[in-house]
């Protein structure tokens, strides 16, 4: 299973380095089974920060106070 997207990405090599401890805001961590195949599994490389429905979001958005 690849990452699509470097915040996936991150979440898993968090718990990976963090193993007992649930990521902020749930109540469970990732089984180790899973975080283990994931980790092995990521090819490395350069990921959208964020993917919403499969395509990547994010980008230059609105400048704090930009009017239109």
């Amino acid at each position: 299973m690849p990452s699509v997207s470097q915040a996936q990405r991150g979440l898993f090599f968090w718990q990976r380095a963090h193993p007992g401890q649930a990521p902020r805001g749930a109540k469970h961590p990732i089984a180790p089974s899973v975080v283990k195949e994931f980790t092995q599994s990521d090819p490395g490389g350069k990921l959208p920060k964020r993917v919403h429905e499969g395509k990547p979001v994010g980008g230059k958005g609105r400048r704090f106070g930009a009017l239109g």
